[in-house]
């Protein structure tokens, strides 16, 4: 009974894993878009999101293997491909913040790195690997990746070391998720060359560990000034924000579910359904809440845009509001709606300042007009305005 519980845990935490990968390639898949609507053509952009596309194809790669039950040299094969792509979006934007160029002798070291990993994997790979080596071909594979491991970290702390102050905000997060990409495969790496197989737990927290560092990497896409005042409209952000975070809380729910299955007895399967369905009815009745909604909106406009409002929307939104036809004594009515529905104020009232210096609700939307509520001019009131 305990081996069956284990067993299910087991294979609940491979779905996790399988997930996790597919969660990852998506983000990254979005990062390039992001990147791609920067109308700034720099080498340095569209390095990463060349690097965004690969680590992309390679998480799904990744989730095929898994599911094919490929050998761990294929695995070693995708992550080389990946760490070149970064290498080389690392090294413009070396060039780009710091404004200057890798020195030629590191540039050759990091080259000679990558290309002698290759050379392993190639000859390990192939017919050649019946060859016999002082060492197995996984633990040279392993040691070949471990040292363009290495030059990539190298490369992170070169970028956000030599960055001035003002482009360190830019490119923070960027470093810190790349960071944690990059530790993560050097410890992957290191329990290979060290046993000749890979690390059970850290395969599993592999597609976790590298959603982690594509919301990381995501936060600096969309702090870039040039990427989200172009074309990341707001409503883009919120749905996306609400997306990724109920994903993740989905997630979090359906590893307690799994957990309660592997060790609820008979009613493992019952609690398991309960705990889904429950916490599915909970995010969707959050993002269908008006108050949990505005909150969101407001975290989004203060931390991921400069300006409060997009007052092209705004304005487009107020004209589109006062030009619909209506009849004349609706007019003020129709002007009290359009003001309030761009502070999303669930109603509103509309004063008329008068020839003896007095303001008079002439129209209400949402809210009984107040009877006999003639405001002076000069009342503390009006003076907040």
């Amino acid at each position: 009974m305990r081996a069956t519980a284990q067993s299910d845990l087991l294979h609940s935490f491979s779905q996790l894993e399988v997930s996790g990968h597919i969660l990852s390639a998506l983000l990254f898949v979005l990062i390039a878009v992001i990147h791609r609507s920067n109308k700034r053509r720099a080498a340095h952009n569209l390095a990463i999101q060349l690097a965004c596309l690969v680590t992309a194809i390679g998480e799904f790669s990744k989730t095929i293997h898994y599911l094919e039950h490929v050998n761990i040299l294929g695995h070693l094969t995708i992550s080389l491909t990946t760490l070149g792509a970064w290498l080389i979006a690392l090294a413009l934007c070396i060039q780009q913040y710091t404004g200057h160029r890798i020195h030629r002798a590191l540039q050759i070291v990091i080259a000679c790195t990558w290309l002698s990993a290759l050379i392993v994997l190639v000859v390990t790979s192939t017919s050649l690997s019946e060859t016999r080596f002082l060492l197995s071909r996984e633990t040279l594979a392993a040691i070949s990746l471990i040292l363009v491991t290495l030059s990539g970290i190298v490369l992170i702390e070169q970028l956000y070391r030599n960055a001035t102050m003002s482009d360190r905000d830019n490119i923070k997060y960027l470093c810190l998720g790349l960071a944690i990409l990059f530790s993560f495969d050097l410890y992957d790496y290191t329990y290979t060359s060290l046993f000749s197989t890979y690390d059970p737990a850290a395969r599993t927290a592999d597609g976790i560990i590298t959603l982690f560092s594509a919301v990381i990497i995501l936060l600096s896409a969309l702090r870039s000034s040039t990427s989200h005042a172009l074309s990341f409209s707001r409503p883009m952000a919120f749905y996306s924000t609400s997306t990724i975070a109920g994903g993740l809380f989905l997630m979090a729910m359906a590893i307690a579910a799994y957990y309660v299955r592997a060790h609820g007895g008979s009613w493992g399967n019952t609690i398991q359904l309960i705990v889904l369905f429950s916490t599915s009815a909970i995010v969707f009745a959050l993002l269908i809440s008006r108050n949990t909604r505005r909150q969101l909106t407001v975290f989004i406009n203060k931390h991921f845009f400069s300006h409060k409002y997009d007052y092209r929307h705004v304005w487009l939104k107020l004209i589109d509001t006062l030009s619909k036809p209506v009849e004349q004594d609706d007019f003020y009515q129709r002007g009290s709606k359009a003001v309030a529905s761009i502070v999303e104020s669930p109603g509103g009232c509309l004063g008329v300042h008068n020839k003896d210096q007095t303001l008079a609700p002439v129209a209400s939307w949402n809210m009984p007009l107040p009877d006999h509520a003639i405001i002076a001019s000069d009342s503390p009131f009006c003076g907040r305005w």
